[in-house]
């Protein structure tokens, strides 16, 4: 039994994790919840800062900024503010208290059905339904709760596992700073496989997904549920079935099962779901492998021999047998094989302690052989170790000729190209996947293929070479569609909707990152899923959708609670920052901004896009002193190619806040401003550097200002942003309504209006347009829009009402 708390219109039942206004369910991220309720399941004392870390967090090291962001958001959803302090009261220098009456009742949960363990069939492993499949279990978790997973369903792990990272660069163009987005595609799938062609192989053979093996609880158990699955699954691919790639597998079974859309099968694409038990019969391992092909053909295979490995693969070839497949001829696996493939099994468990490890106990020859030293160089650059990885590498390089050792050679190149790409240098790592790729094309190693071609094709696109970036996704494509890995065949499409994003084309790359989100997250894959939703929100920034930019913030954030990457999560701030500060809850970008500036830790990319973010806040609040400050800051930090965007922007910004006091530093600014943007070929710079000049040339009495403008709006006419498009329309019809050019200001007012619904600054200026012609009923309806769209920013009195001497001559 527990309780449920009604207060003022609200109801919240800590049992269902739910928030009711009314019959109107209220969404909240899940740290948000848990912090709501904490405070008012503890409403008789104060709560202070620590504790809540500790019991909400599970942590005390975090930062006072995320506690933050949590209170605004419970305060925001209750009606409640930081001056009335009516619900949650902030106790100075501690913590919070819970204020407000509540009326408490007990809530008795509906009674789970019988729970009782059936009977299990005699041809049933992979039988269960779909969504009872057993999870993976965690090194070190409770063996015996893994021994009875093919009795009942397990838990479902938040845990990722992600083994190959997005590649793509983003400039985030909606508030002033550019983000890159980790540059990494190199596979951390440690196992490698070299399929074979058999002696007879069907051609109408299904696609097989073999599932982590049920193992008899013992000290080899940890590492062999996905050591033999990695076994049985390499051995039916080698003898020619198809067999989805083991890490797309993991991925999957570690989502939780709700954010699935359909079940494991469809999900894996494979027809038939393959099952290892494994277990002690004496001095023997005895391997069962159960089959169900989704149409009511079930099938059951086992095998003993001393050797686990060795009976998986005598299992593998009974069930190729019944499926009416000749099998390969396998070698016995050498000691050397099995480390090999303890390290694959802790990498796949994203246990790279473990990994690291087993390669630390092994013997100095185990150590110095190739197989090894590549995995060690991968597990490295998985975590964050570029200069380490590209250390063995190269040292590797020369040890693997392309004639006698091409795969390995590939792969090495590969990972040298990964780790070029990470550390920004693009045409280096062209260079690298260019010379994997033919080493490639003429085997049956689609996997590793599949990463030359989406690696050179992110190096493309990092170079604005798009044309060549998007042959090499669709050659990527076919690659990964002949491996039968759909988890790589989402981060083809998720890169592809970078690429538009960075062509400027937000409208397009939308829908391919919308549905790349939603399929990440059903795979698991969550830091994928929330990187893309950061590139949404600079879609719908661009696109002067503020609303929908702080739905897919907020859509982000849900994700951001499941996962502990620091850079990611920094990243996701960010983007939610500007979104915020575009639909107005300035106090809450606010202090997102400051905690990233004041964080330990922090990138310095990420420090100086939100000093740049934080300028326009306080130009546009009438700070111009510290706008300018940290508008300097920021074009001074983002100096390289890739922060063009976020750097013209923060020039901007600098030059309007220096025009308020100090016009000649504006002139040196924008001398400066200019030069570098005749240097530089990003658009954005081009067209920012012709708005400033005209701006400047205003403030100055200079002659020139109105042809810079119209230059301005050319460019920004050929790529047809929103974003730009509006910031040249506000700044010709400030001049324009100024010098009372009204019917020349409509032309510029009614270049934006079709976005007044959704942007405040286009709501605002049509209202004053209004305002300055008399039109008191337009101007009324579109004051109410701008209203609508306000959040903490103030209309600006030109809008508020029509000049006395323009009414009187109306009348």
């Amino acid at each position: 039994m527990s309780r449920s708390y009604h207060f003022d219109e609200f109801h919240i039942i800590p049992a269902l994790r739910e928030l009711r206004r009314g019959d109107r369910p209220i969404a909240l991220p899940p740290v948000v919840f848990d912090c709501l309720t904490y405070l008012i399941e503890h409403r008789d004392r104060a709560i202070g800062r620590d504790e809540l870390f500790a019991a909400v967090w599970g942590k005390t090291e975090i930062n006072d900024a995320v506690l933050g962001q949590a209170i605004l958001r419970i305060r925001r959803e209750l009606g409640d503010d930081a001056k009335e302090q009516r619900l949650l009261r902030t106790i100075p220098r501690f913590g919070f208290r819970w204020a407000a009456p509540l009326d408490i009742e007990e809530y008795v949960a509906p009674a789970p059905p019988s729970a009782a363990v059936q009977p299990e069939p005699a041809l049933q492993s992979v039988a269960q339904r779909d969504d009872d499949i057993p999870d993976v279990a965690a090194p070190g978790a409770d063996e015996a709760a893994v021994g009875a997973a093919a009795a009942r369903p397990q838990p479902r792990s938040v845990t990722k596992i992600t083994f190959t990272k997005i590649t793509a660069k983003i400039t985030l163009a909606a508030l002033a700073a550019a983000l890159l987005i980790g540059v990494v595609v190199w596979s951390a799938r440690l196992h490698r496989h070299a399929p074979t062609a058999p002696a007879v192989a069907r051609t109408d053979a299904p696609v097989s997904a073999v599932l982590p093996a049920i193992v008899e609880p013992g000290e080899e158990s940890a590492w062999m549920r996905l050591g033999m699955m990695e076994a049985v699954a390499t051995h039916l691919r080698s003898s020619g079935l198809p067999s989805v790639p083991s890490e797309d597998v993991v991925a999957l079974l570690k989502a939780p099962a709700a954010d699935r859309s359909g079940t494991p099968r469809e999900a894996l694409a494979a027809s038939l779901l393959v099952t290892p038990r494994v277990q002690r019969v004496g001095d023997e391992w005895q391997v069962d492998l159960d089959a169900d092909d989704g149409a009511g053909r079930q099938y059951t295979v086992d095998a003993r021999s001393r050797d686990a490995a060795r009976a998986a693969r005598a299992a593998a070839d009974k069930l190729l047998a019944v499926l009416g497949m000749r099998p390969v001829d396998a070698k016995e696996e050498s000691d050397d094989a099995i480390l090999v493939r303890r390290i694959d099994a802790a990498a796949l468990a994203d246990d790279l302690d473990a990994a690291r490890a087993l390669i630390a106990q092994a013997s100095p020859e185990q150590q110095r052989s190739p197989a090894v030293r590549l995995r060690l160089a991968k597990i490295d650059y998985r975590a964050g170790k570029l200069d380490a990885a590209r250390e063995r590498l190269v040292a590797m390089l020369d040890e693997a000729p392309a004639k006698s050792a091409p795969v390995l050679r590939a792969s090495i190149l590969n990972g040298l190209g990964s780790v070029a790409l990470g550390q920004g240098q693009p045409e280096q790592a062209s260079r690298y996947f260019g010379e994997s790729i033919p080493l490639l094309e003429s085997r049956d190693e689609p996997e590793q293929l599949g990463q030359g071609y989406i690696g050179r094709a992110a190096a493309a696109a990092d170079q604005n070479r798009y044309d060549a970036a998007a042959a090499d996704y669709a050659r990527a494509r076919i690659a990964y569609r002949q491996a039968n890995d759909n988890l790589a065949l989402l981060r083809v499409a998720a890169n592809e909707g970078f690429a538009d994003y960075g062509q400027r084309r937000p409208a397009r790359a939308l829908p391919q990152l919308e549905a790349a989100a939603k399929g990440f997250e059903q795979w698991g894959a969550l830091r994928e899923a929330m990187l893309t939703y950061v590139y949404q929100i600079a879609c719908h920034l661009a696109l002067l959708d503020g609303r929908a930019a702080m739905q897919a913030a907020d859509a982000a954030d849900v994700v951001a609670q499941r996962i502990d990457n620091r850079h990611a999560l920094d990243q996701l701030r960010l983007a939610r920052a500007r979104a915020l500060a575009a639909v107005g809850r300035l106090q809450e970008a606010r202090v997102a901004l400051d905690g990233l500036r004041s964080g330990a830790g922090v990138d310095a990319d990420v420090v100086a896009g939100a000093g740049n973010v934080l300028a326009r806040i306080e130009l546009e609040g009438g700070r111009a002193a510290a706008a300018e400050e940290l508008a300097e800051q920021a074009v001074s930090a983002l100096s390289t190619p890739n922060h063009a965007q976020g750097r013209a922007e923060a020039w901007l910004t600098q030059i309007r806040a220096e025009l308020h006091a100090d016009p000649a530093k504006a002139a040196a600014t924008l001398a400066a401003f200019e030069e570098w943007a005749g240097r530089t070929s990003d658009a954005r710079a081009r067209l920012f550097a012709r708005l400033a000049h005209a701006e400047h040339a205003r403030a100055t009495g200079g002659a020139d200002w109105r042809r810079a403008l119209v230059e301005a709006g050319d460019l920004a006419a050929r790529d047809g942003l929103p974003y730009e498009i509006a910031a040249v329309a506000h700044s010709y019809a400030d001049a324009l309504l100024a010098d009372g050019d009204f019917e020349a200001a409509a032309v510029e007012v009614g270049r934006v209006s079709r976005w007044s619904d959704q942007d405040f600054g286009c709501a605002v200026l049509e209202a004053r347009l209004y305002a300055a012609t008399g039109r008191d009923e337009a101007r009324q309806t579109a004051v109410a829009r701008a209203r609508s769209l306000a959040g903490e920013r103030a209309i600006p009195e030109d809008a508020l009402s029509a000049p006395v001497s323009t009414r009187a001559a109306k009348r």
